[in-house]
């Protein structure tokens, strides 16, 4: 599976460990992450197996599973068209409009926010090494199987925000006036 890890803001840091890209690495995933080469940042990441990309619309073309600390924008939406792609980002605070394009575009949607560990306050998105260690798990499993992964993984059942056109997360839904579909 190609894998595309996006910045949360274009001068931010990357978010996750060289580590986390190395282990999707050598479980043989294309790791694409969002920089540039002379970065000398993100030449850590080009020495674990990643790939730096610098345009955020290749990233999105060619990524399967995009992971995002922070919510999708709909920037981020307009290149990734289909129900191939898988976004692995945050939840709260998301626009309808970006739902409404995911929707009738069909990507599917993950919220790390919904891990057990973030639910209950033990895990931080604001430290990537904890955010890493944490996820790590979780995305090796959806870089494996893909949505069908859900099946097998109740935690990760609990992530699923949309599918297919549909949405399957109850606090989103009662938020904008959407059917809830259950998994």
């Amino acid at each position: 599976m190609i894998i595309s890890i996006f910045k949360t803001k274009k001068s931010a840091p990357l978010g996750v460990t060289p580590e986390f890209v190395s282990v999707l690495s050598q479980n043989h995933h294309t790791v694409l992450i969002e920089g540039r080469a002379e970065d000398e940042l993100a030449r850590v990441y080009l020495n674990v197996g990643g790939y730096i990309i610098n345009t955020r619309e290749e990233l999105l073309d060619r990524g399967d599973l995009i992971v995002k600390l922070g919510v999708p924008e709909l920037d981020d939406i307009e290149y990734a068209y289909g129900e191939t792609k898988l976004f692995f980002a945050k939840v709260s605070g998301i626009e309808r409009k970006i739902i409404e394009k995911m929707l009738s575009q069909k990507i599917s949607f993950m919220s790390y926010e919904d891990l057990p560990g973030f639910v209950n306050k033990t895990v931080s998105d604001g430290s990537p090494v904890e955010f890493s260690n944490y996820t790590l798990p979780f995305l090796l499993k959806l870089a494996a199987k893909g949505t069908k992964a859900l099946v097998d993984d109740e935690a990760l059942r609990e992530t699923l925000v949309l599918m297919l056109g549909k949405v399957y997360h109850p606090r989103l839904a009662a938020r904008l006036g959407y059917p809830c579909y259950e998994f």
